[in-house]
C-alpha cells in the first residue's frame, strides 16, 4: 500500500511511462505483424491490386489509430503529473526529500487538578483527587486545545507527521489523540516521557470512572495504542537524580527509534520533559553547563498545548532549537492551566544535569 505521496508521485510517473512503453510496443509488433504477414494465393489483374490497396489502407489506418493511442496514453501519463501542480506539491516534495526532520514536542492541554478541589467548590470543573490521582484528565478546555494545535501542526508543519510517540498519562494521551485520529496513525506510548519527579506512575491509566468526554477518549486511545512498541514503566520514587538520567535516555531512545528518515515526529508530553527532551534531541550528546544555561533562559514558558519546535538533519544533528510556541493560548478564556517554566537560577539541574552541581532547587 502506499504510504505518503512521495511514493503516490512514484507510481503515477511508472503508470505513465508503462503506458507509452505498452502502446509503443504493440504498435511496433502490429506494423511488424501487417508487413511480414502470409498474404495467401493472390488474383492477378485487377483484382490483385485491388487487394493490395486495401491491404495498405487498412495497415495505414491501423497505424494511424495506434500512434493515436500512444498519443492518449502519453498524455494521460502527462496530464497526472500537471495535476500534481496544486496546492499540496510542497509538501510531496518536501517529502521525497530527507534532508531534514521536523519533531514537534507537544505539551498536554488544560488539566483537572490545576483547579480548586471539588470538595471545597461548587463550580466546574473542579478536581476529583481521589478519582482522578496523579493522573488527571483534561477539562473541556484542554481538549479543546488539543484539536487546535492538532489542526496547526497540520497545516503549518514542513511534510507530513509519520509518528506519534506520546507520555502514558491520560492527559497526554487526550492531547495526542486528535492528531492521531486526523492522520490515521498509532500511539506509541514510551514511559520514558512521563511527568517529572512523581512518586509512581500514572494513576488508573484507563479510568472508567473518569468523566464521560475522558472515558470516550481513553476508548478511542486503545484502539490506536501501538502493542508493537514496547517501552517498560519508569524507576519510582523518582528524585532529580533519577529523573535526569531518565530523559537523557528518553532523548537516546527516541533518536534511536525514529532517525531522521522516519519522517517527521511528534511527541506529547509535559511541561518540564518538553524542554527536557528538546535540549536532549539537540545537545545531549555536545551540550555543556554553559549551552544549559543559554537553552534554558532564552526558552519562555510552555502553556498548554503548546510545543517546541526541533529540526535534525539527516544524520541526526540539530539545525534548529525553536522558541516556544503557544499557539493555542487563546482557546480557553477560563483556562487555568498556566504557562511553565523553571527559572535556570531557581535549579540549575531541573532540566538536564548540570555538572556543576544543581544546589538548592527551589522549582516544583
Amino acid at each position: 500500500s502506499l504510504n505518503g505521496p512521495a511514493q503516490a508521485l512514484q507510481l503515477l510517473i511508472f503508470l505513465g511511462l508503462w503506458s507509452c512503453a505498452h502502446v509503443g510496443l504493440n504498435i511496433t509488433m502490429t506494423e511488424l505483424l501487417t508487413k511480414h504477414s502470409p498474404r495467401g494465393v493472390e488474383s492477378v489483374g485487377s483484382d490483385s491490386e485491388s487487394n493490395t490497396a486495401g491491404r495498405v489502407k487498412a495497415s495505414n489506418s491501423f497505424s494511424l489509430l495506434a500512434k493515436l493511442s500512444l498519443f492518449l496514453g502519453c498524455s494521460c501519463g502527462v496530464a497526472s503529473l500537471v495535476l500534481l501542480q496544486t496546492s499540496s506539491r510542497h509538501a510531496i516534495l518536501r517529502d521525497l526529500a530527507v534532508e531534514e526532520q521536523h519533531i514537534y514536542i507537544v505539551r498536554h492541554g488544560d488539566k483537572y487538578s490545576s483547579y480548586p478541589p471539588c470538595s471545597s467548590s461548587t463550580g466546574k470543573p473542579c478536581y476529583d483527587k481521589e478519582l482522578m490521582g496523579d493522573n488527571p484528565p483534561l477539562t473541556e478546555c484542554g481538549i479543546q486545545q488539543a484539536q487546535y494545535t492538532a489542526k496547526y501542526l497540520q497545516q503549518n508543519a514542513p511534510g507530513s507527521i509519520k509518528h506519534i510517540v506520546v507520555s502514558p498519562f491520560t492527559r497526554t494521551l487526550q492531547t495526542a489523540l486528535p492528531l492521531a485520529k486526523d492522520l490515521r496513525l498509532k500511539l506509541n506510548v514510551e514511559y520514558l516521557l512521563s511527568e517529572a519527579r512523581q512518586p509512581e506512575g500514572p494513576f488508573r491509566e484507563l479510568n472508567i470512572l473518569a468523566p464521560a468526554p475522558t472515558v470516550s477518549q481513553l476508548e478511542d486511545v486503545e484502539s490506536l495504542w501501538n502493542l508493537q512498541y514496547g517501552s517498560p514503566p519508569i524507576r519510582t520514587p523518582e528524585n532529580g537524580t533519577l529523573y535526569v538520567e531518565r530523559v537523557k535516555k528518553a532523548a537516546d531512545v527516541l533518536k534511536d527509534r525514529f532517525p531522521p528518515s522516519s519522517g517527521n515526529l511528534a511527541i506529547y508530553t509535559h511541561a518540564t520533559t518538553s524542554l527536557s527532551v528538546a535540549y536532549g534531541l539537540c545537545y545531549g550528546l555536545t551540550g555543556s553547563d554553559a549551552k544549559l544555561k543559554e537553552v534554558v533562559e532564552k526558552k519562555d514558558p510552555i502553556a498548554p498545548a503548546g510545543f517546541i519546535h526541533v529540526v535534525l538533519d539527516a544524520q541526526g544533528n540539530c539545525k534548529k532549537l525553536g522558541q516556544t510556541q503557544n499557539v493555542a493560548d487563546g482557546v480557553c478564556a477560563d483556562c487555568r492551566t498556566e504557562p511553565y517554566k523553571c527559572k535556570f537560577q531557581d535549579c540549575k539541574s531541573w532540566y538536564w544535569k548540570y555538572a556543576g552541581g544543581s544546589g538548592e532547587c527551589l522549582c516544583k
